[in-house]
């Protein structure tokens, strides 16, 4: 990555208008952006899917949040002193340090330690509720209840993923019509991402876990789709423009939601599969279907946005969110019914209907 963003960086001095190294530079983006969520859920779900506790996800989380406002402070600073290319090069130099942290990261091998008899006495008392839990469940053959489990999570992530480009798409329409004036449509979209960012930090550093740990990944699997379709029915009863940019400022705004709770949760609900079929679950997860579905809406805008009006294309990502919502409940219901993982107990061993 670091070295075809170099090369890009390099080749741009030359010829800046090139559509090819343009086009290059969105799709290396991209490239980097799905190895980028394959790798962290990997090893963050490698590392700490026995865990009693949902912090290390919400910590792992905390890196987009802290770049994203790092980097927009540096950007703010040096945007009149720093070339384009310049901020290529950076990028390729962060690549390198990238590399460099993933080659001290310490293996889980080397997490485990001593318990405590604090740590024992929790795990023995987890051990009798989940023995109870098991003795109320009629057990399948193993590997059956697995492989619906991971249907559901792509489907989840699938449905997901196109809500949110469709949602997107139609955010930057309304606050393109609504802010003539390109300074002030920059100045809004700066605004939005700075507050955005900072809450999403906030969150994750003062409630996340504490809700997590408490109301488990339910909570936020639910809450998301239920406070969009709360949004796109509003959408759908107005149509002047002032609230139509208050109606998709909001909708836009879960992000900091998702990025918060519903991400983290998200991430460990792959802790519960066994590890021999979890880092294969989660690339095709997160490096086939999530990509795959941002092209199927991209394609879909591209052929059929001119001929939808506003109302049709909310009603669109609004019935989009009931098998959202299906799949949610589904996954998060077999996440709670297996218990928790730290005991031993997997997936396969359970069944979530």
């Amino acid at each position: 990555m670091g070295a075809s963003s170099l090369l890009i960086s390099l080749s741009l001095v030359k010829d800046h208008h090139s559509f090819f190294l343009l086009a290059s530079l969105y799709v290396l983006g991209e490239v980097r952006g799905s190895l980028n969520s394959v790798y962290v859920t990997t090893f963050t779900n490698d590392s700490f899917a026995s865990s009693s506790t949902k912090r290390p996800y919400v910590v792992v989380a905390m890196g987009g949040p802290i770049a994203g406002i790092v980097a927009g402070a540096l950007m703010s600073l040096g945007s009149t002193e720093i070339q384009g290319t310049t901020w290529i090069a950076i990028v390729a130099a962060l690549d390198l340090a990238t590399l460099a942290l993933t080659r001290w990261l310490p293996r889980p091998s080397s997490f485990g330690r001593t318990p405590s008899s604090k740590s024992l006495l929790k795990l023995a008392s987890a051990k009798v509720v989940v023995r109870e839990r098991m003795q109320a469940v009629h057990r399948r053959p193993i590997g059956h209840a697995a492989y619906r489990y991971r249907y559901a999570l792509a489907a989840l992530v699938g449905v997901k993923v196109a809500v949110l480009a469709l949602v997107g798409y139609q955010w930057k329409v309304v606050a393109g019509d609504y802010f003539v004036d390109e300074q002030r449509l920059l100045a809004y979209f700066a605004a939005f991402y700075a507050v955005s960012d900072v809450l999403i930090l906030l969150l994750q550093l003062s409630t996340a876990t504490k809700l997590l740990d408490r109301f488990g990944i339910g909570l936020p699997l639910h809450a998301y789709p239920l406070l969009l379709a709360v949004l796109g029915v509003t959408a759908l009863a107005t149509g002047t423009p002032a609230m139509m940019i208050v109606v998709f400022t909001l909708g836009r705004g879960l992000n900091v939601l998702r990025r918060s709770f519903h991400d983290p949760g998200l991430a460990s609900a792959y802790s519960i599969l066994d590890p021999k079929i979890r880092r294969e679950t989660i690339v095709v997860v997160k490096g086939m279907i999530k990509p795959f579905a941002e092209a199927v809406a991209a394609l879909g805008l591209l052929f059929f946005s001119s001929e939808l009006s506003a109302s049709q294309l909310t009603f669109i990502w609004l019935v989009m969110l009931v098998p959202w919502f299906w799949f949610a409940h589904w996954v998060a219901e077999t996440y709670d019914r297996v218990g928790t993982p730290r005991v031993g107990v997997a997936i396969e061993e359970l069944d979530p209907s």
